[in-house]
This record gives structure tokens, C-alpha cells and sequence, in this order.
């Protein structure tokens, strides 16, 4: 399985669905997380408008909508990633978050908690995902994305290594997945190690992959590493996520995607695809 986070910020404008960079994602990327929405979420059912959602899409609320429909009917799930690094859990509207989904008709949630006092807030974890899996109904997924090291012990003067490690034991069977941010952690960042730490909670895991310059560190995301990573999770079925869709580096996202279907067995699309900068109106990226 692959996913792809989607940036809702960088999708070109159009008016029409199956012209939107959404609609025209294909196989073999398997889920879809469209980034971000606010945990303090002020949707209203029917509202029909991305105003107090977070989401920030210049496209219409229903041609959006029109365009998940096209990516359900290739067999690609589409989720609502809520939170990520600039927005915060202090409040949890959890019920305008779910009705956001419901008019989407999307197919689940994914949890990017990201708190700014790190494990001093580890406590909090468990009942997000208590919270937001009530919600989810009618076989609706209900996914997290952790940090790297989150499921580690934690150690003194490490801010986020093991974050995630009590929410997980009291609340991770309530996952249908986990999503590893196996990045922002400089060149000596143990991926495998990482990934083994968090194999202990016997959920579905995508590991991340990060193109281009990364937030923190000095990593560089390669295809030799893609490939090596991926050849470690195949036998025991995992995957992988890219964050994020839109963002530039070489490899890109779609190179990135491509070697992981390779690697893990998948079936990779011929299709070209070309996006244009919405601001210098030069090619993002080309698949070819």
C-alpha cells in the first residue's frame, strides 16, 4: 500500500473535477490524505464551504467533492489528515471534523498530532483517537501519524521520542493504521529501527518518506534509499507514505511513488502527469 499526503494549498485551480491534480492521481498510490484540517474545525453538516475547515483549496467545495469520487472509483481511499505541524489540538471539535468528512464522503481520518510540548503531553494521545474513532462508521478508517522515534522509550532531553508510546498501549487497537514520519531526523535517523519500534502494536504501518529538503536535518531522501527501506517492509506486507505530493525535490514525489511500487510489488501507472506552479507557472513535476 502507498499513500500520499495531499497539500489542499498547492492544488491549481480549476472548475471542473476531472481537470483537478486531485482527480488526476492514479494507482498505484492507494490512499489519499488531504492536508490539513483544523482540529478546532467550525464545519457545519451541509455547509458545503472550506471556511473555518483548515483545508485550504482555492477549488470549489463540489468539485472537490466531485473529484474524491473519481479517485473512489479507481479503488484509491481518500481520508481528511487533521492537525500537522501548524495546527494544534488545544480544542477538539471532533463532531464538525466527522460531519467535514461525512459531506466529503470520505473514507476515514487520519490524526497528525503534533504537540508542542512534546512527551510532556503524551497523556493527551489515547483520547484523540478515542475521540475521532466514534466518528468513524460505515468501515471508515481511522489512521494516525506518529513520529519517528514516538514509539521509543523515551529518554531525557529528547522532546518527542516516545510521544506516541502511551496513546499507542492504551488506545492503538482502534487504529486501522499507522503512518511513521520516518523523517526530519538528520542522516543518522534509524529507519528500521523506527519502523521495528512501532511493529509491536500489530497494525498496518506506512512508513514516510520525505522528498526534497526536509524540515529538520541534513537527510536527503534518494531512490537507493526508497528502494532499500521498501525491500525491508515487503515481507511483512507494510508500506509507505510520501509527504508530500506537491513538494519539489529529486527524486519527486510521483519517482518516489514509482519506486515504491517497484520495490514492494505494486503496479506502476505510464500515464504522464504535469502540474503547473500556481505562482511562476512552471511544471511541478512530469511524470513520464
Amino acid at each position: 500500500m502507498i499513500g500520499v499526503y495531499f497539500e489542499s494549498w498547492a492544488c491549481p485551480w480549476t472548475d471542473k473535477a476531472e481537470e483537478c491534480a486531485l482527480a488526476k492521481i492514479d494507482k498505484p498510490i492507494d490512499v489519499v490524505f488531504l492536508s490539513f484540517v483544523h482540529p478546532d474545525c467550525k464545519y457545519k453538516k451541509s455547509q458545503g464551504t472550506w471556511a473555518g475547515t483548515g483545508l485550504d483549496f482555492s477549488v470549489d467545495f463540489q468539485v472537490i467533492r466531485q473529484a474524491i469520487q473519481i479517485l473512489k472509483k479507481k479503488g484509491i481511499k481518500v481520508l481528511l489528515a487533521v492537525g500537522g505541524a501548524s495546527y494544534s489540538f488545544d480544542v477538539f471539535n471532533h463532531k464538525a471534523v466527522a460531519e467535514l468528512m461525512y459531506d466529503l464522503e470520505l473514507d476515514g481520518m487520519d490524526i497528525d498530532w503534533e504537540p508542542v510540548k512534546g512527551i510532556a503531553d503524551a497523556a493527551k494521545f489515547g483520547p484523540i483517537l478515542e475521540q475521532a474513532k466514534q466518528y468513524c462508521v460505515s468501515g471508515q478508517l481511522l489512521t494516525a501519524a506518529v513520529f519517528g522515534y514516538g514509539a521509543l522509550p523515551p529518554q531525557q532531553g529528547d522532546l518527542y521520542r516516545g510521544v506516541n508510546l502511551e496513546g499507542l498501549k492504551s488506545h492503538g487497537h482502534l487504529l486501522d493504521m499507522i503512518n511513521i514520519m520516518a523523517y526530519d531526523g538528520g542522516k543518522q535517523f534509524d529507519v528500521i529501527q523506527s519502523y521495528t519500534s512501532y511493529q509491536q502494536f500489530k497494525r498496518k504501518i506506512l512508513l514516510g518518506f520525505q522528498v526534497g529538503t526536509q524540515g529538520w536535518g541534513d537527510a536527503y531522501l534518494s531512490l537507493d534509499d526508497v528502494k532499500k527501506t521498501c525491500s525491508h517492509l515487503k515481507p511483512f506486507g507494510d508500506g509507505c507514505f510520501v509527504w508530500a505530493y506537491f513538494k519539489e525535490g529529486k527524486p519527486n514525489c510521483v519517482e518516489v511513488v514509482k519506486q515504491a511500487a517497484e520495490t514492494l510489488g505494486g503496479t506502476v501507472t505510464e500515464k504522464p502527469v504535469t502540474f503547473q506552479c500556481l505562482h511562476c507557472n512552471k511544471p511541478l513535476f512530469i511524470s513520464k
